[in-house]
């Protein structure tokens, strides 16, 4: 057998992606081959198609897609995303949509609805049939999304039988929109029409909600009304798929789940993430732990039991064995294919100590990248370790790798690529050409001093660098912010993210560093003030020094030996060279006062650029330290002492704490594993961010939530390992067996076994009360119930515990008292015993919550006074797929007054047209009212209606109702002329008229009253 799981609209979806989490906890994988399963998820929500869809990390915030850090994502094959057509115009323009329009309902109305949406109707907006417009748009791509997935194979032929698993909430405008089109669909498709199909649905919570608007709770009781009405034959629904023509019926479904949030014995649960979980659990037991959808199914005796079993043939409908309810003489009204379910699971939580011993490598992670603190006998803590940041920041060997010396800052040293590799100091890049020149000096000796003055400032004017001092470093100002840049986040942030991605610094202390560079770099600008002052006393000093070497060189001793005068050339050298280098110190100071104002520009942008720097560091740190909070917090309420024995509504939890918790501290206490479990974390983060990651593109990418994802899911792979690595059996927590642990329990306690086990069991109680009140007071037929008790099979147990499974299948069986119990042995998980009620045959009358969902339906069309409501057209046309709802059969039976108030007209009709009459029975003397009648053959019959005409319908039972409705019914349709109906109305209102002279016009005389109600009650089933 396989199976196709539909999920229609939001909570369709989560009980999906819940299904798939079970799925991948047992097999490793959500798509594995060794089930015969598939899967379809339509939905007109974008946001969470778009969700199932993201195969990329989700946020932790949403993990409804997740399950141990991995993802269960749907394929986008196996999404349907119903987009919106333009409502407006279809609205206006409806002859021109002959699919649309037999159905689409008064352009009036929806002009109504669409202005009180001036924003437009999100999703399906709780409107029915809006949604099923959606689904009527996007018809094609359902079809084809549908036979898509019934061609691909899953683990067997593709033309192997098919169950079709349907699940959807009745309180919104998708899943309660779309259901009934779509189970009339797939009849349409050939493995649809030998296949089976199971609805479920999902209603409304059983009580009141602050949040709860618009139409929520009616419309759960409008759909339930639609699809009872239409599996009992009663309801046809405009195919919406043609231009014309109806849905086919026949079976349509094979059995429909009601699933409230309250089960039996009270116990309410969360409409918006336990619902799901609990509808998911359920069918993962029918499916998967039953071993219906594996591919080898029992052919290895290890899972499931017999086909015929009887919780089996419940839950696909092959047990109803009788008719639908229908009233005393009437067509068939209420279909009894509605069943229930309740569950309970012994298990040993091994997704929670999963998490739990994962969530221990995450905290030690996030306390290391952060803080990098070890002690001893504890692992790292959440302080940080002693560190000498100013040392770090202001050591050589870095100023000099950053380019935050002085030197590099002037630039007198290569920065940036395009810089030259020849820069040098500023003094030296002015005596090297001097002392050139010097040495080539032509002309009249007595002009050389000239000739180097006039070098040196043209040098500095346009020589140096080829441009000049002045238009170089004016030039340069230009390049600020990129050098800025550069020394900053080239330098700098790729250094500090290298020590951290390398373990050698904690975040904490990269911002540290980052604050003493930042008082570095302010030091800096106080030092370039200071060495300007010094710069321009050293260029006046220069200045002075040099017009006395002028004059020391033109002094009569030095001419003489410009003149050639012996022993004196070598004197007048000297003083030429000396007279350079000081024309050296004095453009140099000149220039270099250019060189500091630079770079004190440059330092500022060096500020800028730091204090960004620091703020992405800040903002990393701070999502690490928030992402511990969040660890911290989940790690709280998981594997707690107290929590042993205890659960949900769900769950009763079994597992050793203490012992857990042991194992855990002396993992977190290996400093060896966890120095190499937080490198590998960390090296992982770090190729998630992607190519040249950086703290900017980990600020920018890395979100707190997606953060921890990513450490979360390889914490998730690697805890595994680190466990199974454990060298006692015990310490490896996650391998545990269930019998195991209650053998561990107790074994030799008979007594408290029973009692623990029958609490179990009763625990399991249906998430659909029913009404014990409808039973009594319509005589209903008892309902089957089953208890379906999944236990891993003895055969993958080892023989010293087989004896102790035989015990617990016998207590079990015994537990269930006054219910049937059936015992599935169940292959692989060996964490878990699922007990499952299933209650079925029932009719939809009672379900306890339909009275509520009923007022809450009627409080929507009608004013309190009885009247319809101002808005009655409307909420009709949004409630119901097609139609107004008024001609659907009730779920409830009427009472002998209702049925007999509904016969008034007729009674009045039959009356006057003297079809009804007075007489004294000949057999036994008694006055009555009675017809002739006639049955589909011809066959003439009395039909005793009543006592007298005085006392009206008040004497009638509900058979002869029934007859007296059907018999007036034909009479009247069979007046077709106008004329003909014109006379009926024209002696109601004669009889009307008789009586009001009769009391004196008195409108509150009983007998006007009464009169006045039963003509207008007569005048309703005269076609106009």
């Amino acid at each position: 057998m396989s199976h196709l799981v539909i999920g229609l609209g939001g909570t369709g979806g989560k009980v999906l992606a819940a299904f798939r989490r079970s799925v991948f906890q047992q097999f490793g994988s959500a798509d594995t081959a060794d089930l015969a399963l598939d899967y379809l998820y339509i939905d007109s929500d974008s946001h969470d198609v778009a969700s199932a869809a993201n195969t990329t990390l989700l946020e932790e915030s949403d993990r409804t897609w997740r399950v141990l850090g991995r993802s269960v994502q749907l394929s986008p094959a196996q999404i349907l995303h119903l987009k919106p057509g333009n409502l407006d115009h279809i609205v206006q323009n409806v002859e021109e949509y002959t699919t649309l329009k037999r159905w689409i309902g008064d352009r009036s109305v929806w002009n109504e609805i669409r202005a009180g949406a001036p924003n437009g109707i999100t999703a399906a907006g709780q409107l029915r049939r809006f949604g099923r417009l959606l689904l009527a748009q996007n018809i094609a791509d359902v079809r084809s999304a549908i036979t898509s997935r019934l061609s691909q194979p899953r683990g067997q032929a593709v033309a192997a039988n098919w169950t079709f698993h349907i699940v959807a909430g009745l309180a919104g405008g998708t899943g309660s929109g779309t259901l009934l089109d779509l189970v009339s669909l797939i009849r349409e498709i050939p493995q649809g029409a030998t296949g089976k199909i199971v609805i479920y649905a999902v209603l409304p919570e059983s009580q009141e909600t602050n949040w709860a608007k618009h139409n929520y709770y009616a419309n759960g009781y409008a759909a339930l009304a639609e699809l009872n009405a239409l599996v009992v034959g009663q309801h046809r629904l405009s195919n919406i798929a043609e231009s014309a023509g109806l849905y086919g019926h026949g079976n349509l479904v094979d059995n429909v789940f009601v699933v409230t949030n309250v089960n039996e014995q009270g116990i309410q649960i969360d409409m918006g993430s336990m619902v799901p979980a609990l509808v998911a659990e359920a069918m993962y037991q029918i499916v998967v732990a039953s071993g219906e959808a594996r591919t080898l199914g029992d052919t290895q005796q290890r899972v499931g039991g017999n086909a015929d079993r009887v919780w089996r043939q419940m839950v696909t409908g092959e047990n109803y064995i009788g008719h639908y309810e229908s009233d005393p003489g009437g067509p068939p009204m209420r279909a009894n294919r509605f069943l229930s379910f309740g569950l309970k699971r012994i298990a040993i939580p091994t997704e929670e100590i999963h998490d739990f011993a994962a969530g221990t490598l995450v905290q030690q992670f996030l306390l290391q990248t952060t803080h990098n603190n070890w002690v001893d006998a504890h692992g790292f803590t959440d302080t940080d370790r002693a560190f000498d940041a100013p040392g770090e920041a202001r050591k050589a060997e870095n100023q000099n790798a950053w380019c935050m010396t002085l030197s590099h800052l002037k630039l007198e040293q290569k920065m940036l690529d395009t810089d030259s590799a020849a820069w040098s100091a500023i003094r030296n890049q002015f005596l090297v050409p001097l002392n050139g020149v010097r040495g080539k000096l032509t002309g009249d000796k007595e002009t050389w001093t000239g000739q180097l003055d006039k070098f040196a400032e043209d040098f500095f004017r346009t020589g140096f660098r080829q441009v000049g001092v002045e238009e170089f470093y004016r030039v340069s100002e230009r390049t600020i912010p990129d050098r800025a840049r550069f020394i900053v986040r080239d330098r700098i942030a790729s250094a500090q993210f290298a020590a951290w991605r390398d373990g050698q610094l904690s975040l904490r202390e990269v911002d540290r560093v980052l604050a003493e560079l930042i008082v570095d770099t302010q030091d800096k600008i106080t030092k370039c003030d200071k060495q300007m002052e010094l710069e321009t006393a050293n260029e006046k000093a220069a200045a002075e020094k040099r017009s006395t070497q002028a004059k020391e060189y033109h002094s009569p001793t030095v001419l003489k030996s410009l003149l050639g005068a012996a022993g004196v050339g070598e004197k007048a050298a000297d003083k030429l060279a000396k007279y350079a280098e000081t024309l050296a110190d004095q453009y140099g100071a000149r220039s270099t006062l250019l060189a500091l104002a630079f770079a004190k520009r440059l330092l500022s942008g060096i500020l800028t650029e730091l204090a960004d720097l620091r703020a992405t560091v800040e903002v990393v740190a701070n999502r690490m330290e928030g992402a511990l909070k969040r660890t911290d917090l989940a790690m709280a309420g998981r594997v707690q002492p107290k929590a042993m024995g205890t659960g949900d509504a769900q769950t009763t939890k079994l597992f050793d704490a203490d012992h857990i918790r042991v194992v855990m501290n002396r993992i977190q206490q290996d400093q060896t594993l966890q120095r190499e479990m937080t490198n590998v974390l960390r090296q992982t983060l770090v190729s998630s961010i992607g190519p040249n990651p950086t703290f900017a593109r980990m600020a920018e990418s890395m979100s707190e939530g997606r953060l921890l994802a990513v450490i979360e899911e390889l914490a998730q792979e690697r805890v595994e390992k680190v466990l199974k690595d454990q060298e006692s059996a015990r310490d490896r927590i996650l391998e545990t067996s269930i019998i195991q642990k209650l053998y561990d329990e107790y074994d030799g306690r008979e007594a408290e076994l029973r009692a623990f086990i029958g609490t179990q069991v009763q625990q399991a109680a249906s998430f659909a009360p029913l009404d014990p009140n409808e039973r009594i007071a319509h005589d209903a037929p008892a309902v089957e119930s089953v208890t379906v008790a999944f236990v891993p099979a003895a055969i993958d147990l080892p023989e010293e515990l087989r004896g102790f499974h035989a015990l617990l299948c016998r207590v079990i069986s015994a537990a269930a008292a006054g219910r049937k119990v059936e015992i599935v042995e169940t292959s692989g998980n060996q964490q878990e015993i699922v007990f499952l009620s299933l209650v079925n045959q029932f009719a939809l009358r009672h379900l306890a919550t339909l009275k509520f969902l009923r007022s809450r339906y009627d409080k929507m069309l009608y004013a309190p006074d009885g009247k319809p409501a101002a808005d009655a057209a409307r909420k009709r046309l949004e409630l119901h797929l097609e139609g107004d709802g008024s001609n659907l059969p009730s779920l409830h039976p009427m009472s002998p007054t209702e049925l007999r108030d509904s016969v008034r007209g007729h009674f009045l009709i039959g009356r006057i047209e003297e079809i009804l009459r007075e007489r004294r029975n000949p057999g036994t003397g008694a006055d009555e009212v009675f017809m002739i009648a006639v049955d589909a053959t011809g066959l003439e019959m009395p039909l005793v209606v009543g006592t007298s005409f005085a006392r009206g319908v008040q004497d009638l039972d509900i058979a002869a109702a029934r007859q007296l409705r059907e018999q007036i019914q034909r009479k009247i349709e069979a007046k077709r002329h106008v004329d003909e109906r014109k006379a009926l109305v024209d002696k109601l209102t004669q009889y009307q008229n008789e009586i009001m002279r009769a009391h004196d016009y008195d409108q509150g005389h009983p007998a006007v009253v009464e009169a006045v109600a039963d003509v207008a009650a007569a005048r309703a089933l005269i076609p106009a």
